[in-house]
């Protein structure tokens, strides 16, 4: 009797321990994209993390959402230069291409007849900002935003938004974290080089962790490579620091007096890609 009893109990604990794990990955939101272009996320210097949606149709609008869904902003999108479509939204910042705090854009116009196209960048209330006939140098496919990943880290956790075959996006939550930079460009870790093979420069940290004032992070650019960035983010891929480093030294000291006890991670950019993100950790 015993037995059976133990029995009965170890099965409803596997499968309540079944059921906990599945409900790790659960469903936040759902947006309806039926007659949308695209979701994407991006990460606003100023504003932070927001989702956004193009919608196309008639005027083109796009909505940027917060992290907790409510609306951030509208921005409606002036026409098409005369014999261009939109071909593709390339890049959204507040603090790219100017420096106040609005949002501005990139699209790049395809004219159909002759396959020329243009680049116009926009403020946020539709002014141009920019514009040149050219496109620029791209690995993405219409609609898909240069900024964005499958799976994204935010400051409210790792999301993974996933269209649905009824028409609508639903927006998952995850329980780990994503260990790449969130709405970083395409080179990043984990990510294929479409120049070819993957790309993966030495790094390391030491002492790591640290539990002095300091971090020495050693770094080498690849061949040909005479600058790069080092940066610094959070666990859930917010950047914290940017350093410019060339080929003088191999050695970068990064002061930890404000930063918290915690795991961080740190990354080489150069203008061919970056390097794989690896754990800093820091005790005080």
């Amino acid at each position: 009797m015993k037995k059976t009893i133990l029995i009965a109990i170890l099965v409803i604990a596997a499968l309540t321990s079944r059921q906990s794990l599945k409900a790790q990955i659960t469903l936040e939101h759902t947006y309806d994209t039926t007659y949308q272009s695209c979701l994407f996320m991006v990460n606003l210097e100023a504003s932070g993390v927001k989702y956004g949606i193009i919608l196309q149709g008639g005027d083109t609008t796009i909505k940027f959402y917060n992290l907790n869904h409510s609306l951030f902003k509208t921005i409606n999108l002036p026409p098409s230069p005369n014999n261009y479509s939109a071909s593709r939204f390339l890049y959204f910042s507040d603090h790219l291409f100017n420096l106040d705090d609005s949002i501005e854009f990139v699209i790049e116009y395809l004219n159909n007849s002759n396959a020329t196209y243009k680049i116009y960048i926009y403020s946020e209330s539709g002014n141009v900002l920019f514009m040149v006939d050219g496109s620029l140098n791209y690995s993405h496919a219409f609609p898909m935003v240069l900024q964005v990943y499958p799976i994204y880290n935010t400051p409210n956790g790792t999301k993974m938004p996933i269209y649905m075959n009824t028409g609508e996006c639903n927006i998952y939550s995850l329980p780990g974290t994503l260990y790449i930079p969130c709405c970083n460009d395409s080179f990043s870790a984990g990510m294929p080089n479409p120049l070819g093979g993957s790309i993966n420069y030495g790094m390391s940290a030491f002492p790591n962790p640290s539990n002095g004032n300091n971090t020495t992070i050693e770094f080498h650019l690849p061949q040909g490579e005479n600058k790069g960035e080092v940066v610094v983010y959070t666990m859930q891929g917010m950047e914290l620091k940017r350093y410019q480093v060339d080929n003088t030294f191999h050695n970068l000291l990064i002061s930890n007096s404000d930063l918290h006890s915690g795991t961080y991670f740190y990354q080489l950019l150069t203008a061919n890609g970056a390097t794989g993100a690896k754990k800093m950790v820091v005790v005080k």
